[in-house]
């Protein structure tokens, strides 16, 4: 319960909740959390300082009868690299083909009409998975490597091709470390997203860790401002309605 006795109650969102998810890195106040999540997930040739713009999450669609899509975050960064960011609780069978679908659309929203090629800049679709991604290989993937990175290479040489569409995701079900053996900034991260909503004050090994700190702020419930509360609660709400939805259908 959200309230208690006619207050809020004390704790966090559950960032692995689209509605928890949203009322945080959504919030331009927290640009700054949003960098510093982005940048522990990212390959060290596409990390950013700033983002410069928060874009529409609705894709275009060419013709009537086309897909309607509805993306959690969509960002362009300081270089103009685009980063769509998603939190998904369940991996089903055709997950990868549904993120290459976002960013092709959004690598293809990026033309106007005469525009050339070379203006393309690349698309990274990231997501949160509360589910493991199946892998070939399951040996090579634990607690100390959760994060998967997919670009186009070359077959035989293992060649990069230039940048174009990247599908990236941190696997959070993996995450069985306590809270003393995280002892780098992504596995308190990765910890606290998975496991922060649960605790009703930030625990004392992590108040050391300014990032988490700040990120245990934005995520409390009780410091959100009135309207902030209602939207939170109104989309909360449409959640659970469309998983109720989508459970009497299955």
């Amino acid at each position: 319960k959200l309230y208690e006795a006619g207050k809020r109650r004390e704790g966090f969102v559950d960032m692995m909740h689209d509605s928890g998810f949203k009322a945080v890195v959504m919030d331009r106040g927290n640009k700054k959390l949003l960098i510093r999540m982005l940048n522990c997930i990212l390959p060290q040739e596409a990390h950013i300082s700033d983002i410069l713009s928060y874009h529409d999450r609705e894709q275009i669609v060419d013709y009537a009868e086309a897909k309607k899509t509805f993306l959690d975050l969509v960002c362009v960064g300081d270089t103009g690299d685009i980063f769509n960011v998603e939190v998904q609780q369940e991996v089903d069978d055709f997950f990868f083909q549904r993120c290459v679908y976002y960013g092709c659309g959004l690598y293809h929203e990026e033309l106007l009409e005469g525009d050339y090629y070379d203006v393309l800049k690349p698309v990274y679709v990231i997501a949160f998975l509360g589910e493991n991604f199946r892998h070939e290989n399951e040996s090579l993937w634990d607690r100390d490597n959760i994060i998967s990175r997919y670009r186009m290479i070359e077959e035989r040489t293992g060649e990069f091709a230039p940048s174009t569409i990247f599908v990236i995701f941190a696997e959070l079900e993996r995450i069985t470390k306590t809270i003393a053996e995280c002892t780098t900034e992504q596995d308190r991260l990765f910890f606290w997203f998975r496991n922060g909503w649960k605790y009703e004050k930030l625990p004392e090994e992590l108040t050391g860790d300014g990032f988490i700190s700040d990120l245990a702020d934005a995520c409390r419930v009780a410091a959100f401002t009135k309207e902030k509360f209602n939207e939170y609660m109104s989309a909360m709400k449409n959640e659970r309605d469309l998983q109720y939805r989508m459970k009497i259908h299955h």
